[in-house]
């Protein structure tokens, strides 16, 4: 037990509401609450995490009167539907004193009082006003909508007088690896102070085992969402319609080796944020073999490009011959300082780079990802070590498309989808007017690529030109 948190006093016994029978998991969620100051719920659809923060939120206000806790998210109009509801659904009513602001303050019979508000306002996009709060404890629902600035204001503000034991707990579907919630539970600089409950769907034992089946009935366009909402694992998230159809698990990412004596494609996006760089070699067979990828984390290109020869010089040491590929935008002047191409130059890279349709290159991934070369496909990833687990979640979906097909930017994937893209559109010759110089395999349609029927007739209307993409036709 961290010494560092206050503990649960043990002569007071925990209020829980009638009919509340909690599973094996929200008994660990609520314990963990109770070791440690901050605690994350992270799980698949269904298996209760709103149900035991509902009921942990009654529990704290009750056990200590004149508490005063925040149940929030982060747009104040999301509450109203969804948190607020289950509220008023969950907690008995002979608790309550008084509602006020209709409904946003609640206010129980020992004094105890609890404030439903989003931390900002979808109508002008800005803060809301929290005042001086001072609180005994805060309960953030679909916390990775939030950014780490939100959750350090939160923190912040738990200093409740008279509260012997505060406490901060979130609740969300599994981010991916990258969020600032995995870096602060999954690996915490401090491991006294922050607590992880991880659940998968099928933990909720009052759910009807239809659900978890339909569920992954609904998921079979991109199984790797399974993963994600069903298992409740880190790693994925997806924001629409996947990019591309037909990628599996054990036919294109697969164990792959460096080819000796054939060059390296080193592939770079730039930014700050997320700059990314992806190596491949091409095969004998035209076949383009993804064998590593990296994604930076708010880096000056200046420090990241020094890196990226180490890692290069790391992962190839015997390679004599790298083909460096970047975005053209790495020409532009910034305020940061001098463009990213000219601080290339500085450590003697001369990339290649052009003016591309951004929707041709995904076509043409797409063509490779169904097109067979000797009995496998001509773009494949490498599986070994986790190399490419990014642009593996990014094939398997993560990469999308919005409700009018327009690829999604997300600033996650795409800063490894998009070098991949430069590379393969360059290897192939694919410039803007979507046009390839250098030969590529015909397409073959066998059902041993795993496409459904439907799948498979759709990828060929889209290369005939009969389907619209993104606004494109191809």
């Amino acid at each position: 037990m961290p010494v560092a948190v206050e503990e649960r006093p043990k002569t007071e016994e925990v209020v829980r509401v009638e009919g509340y029978v909690p599973t094996e998991l929200q008994v660990r969620y609520h314990t963990t609450i109770d070791e440690y100051l901050y605690t994350l719920f992270s799980g698949g659809y269904g298996c209760g995490k709103s149900r035991a923060a509902i009921e942990e939120d009654i529990d704290l206000s009750m056990r200590y009167p004149g508490n005063l806790g925040l149940i929030t998210r982060k747009y104040n109009e999301d509450l109203r539907d969804t948190v607020k509801a289950d509220f008023y659904k969950w907690c008995p009513p002979q608790l309550i004193a008084e509602t006020r602001d209709g409904g946003s303050t609640v206010v129980f019979i020992n004094g105890s009082v609890i404030i439903f508000k989003g931390l900002y306002t979808k109508s002008k996009s800005q803060r809301t006003k929290l005042g001086s709060l001072n609180l005994g404890f805060f309960d953030v629902h679909e916390a990775d909508e939030l950014m780490q600035s939100d959750f350090e204001d939160l923190q912040g503000r738990l200093r409740r007088e008279n509260i012997p034991m505060k406490r901060g707990y979130l609740n969300c579907n599994p981010p991916d690896t990258n969020h600032w919630l995995y870096k602060t539970f999954v690996n915490p600089t401090d491991k006294t102070l922050y607590g992880l409950v991880k659940g998968k769907t099928q933990d909720n034992t009052h759910l009807d085992p239809s659900y978890v089946e339909n569920l992954r009935k609904s998921y079979a366009r991109a199984p790797i969402l399974c993963q994600k909402y069903i298992d409740g694992e880190f790693g994925f998230s997806a924001k629409g319609e996947p990019a591309f159809t037909g990628y599996k698990d054990g036919f294109h990412y697969v164990p792959l080796d460096y080819i000796p004596g054939r060059p390296v494609y080193r592939n770079w996006d730039f930014g700050w944020l997320h700059p990314g760089v992806v190596w491949f070699q091409i095969d004998n067979d035209r076949g383009v073999n993804v064998l590593s990828c990296d994604m930076g984390d708010r880096i000056n290109f200046e420090l990241y490009c020094p890196y990226i020869i180490h890692l290069t010089n790391k992962k190839f040491p015997t390679t004599q011959k790298f083909i460096d590929v970047c975005d053209i935008a790495g020409k532009q002047h910034k305020d940061t300082g001098k463009p990213s191409i000219e601080v290339m130059r500085d450590y003697g890279i001369k990339p290649f780079y052009h003016s591309q349709s951004r929707e041709s290159g995904i076509q043409l991934m797409q063509r490779m990802l169904i097109t067979l070369v000797d009995k496998h496909p001509q773009l494949r990833v490498n599986s070994k070590d986790g190399e490419c687990k990014l642009i593996h979640d990014a094939l398997s979906g993560g990469y999308c498309r919005d409700e009018e097909g327009n690829v999604v930017d997300d600033f996650y994937y795409e800063n490894v989808m998009d070098p991949l893209r430069y590379g393969i559109t360059h290897a192939f010759g694919v410039r803007s007017s979507g046009r390839s110089n250098i030969e590529i395999a015909q397409p073959d349609y066998s059902p041993s690529i795993g496409l459904p029927d439907e799948q498979r007739d759709r990828v060929r209307r889209q290369m005939r030109g009969e389907i619209k993409v993104g606004g494109y036709r191809q």
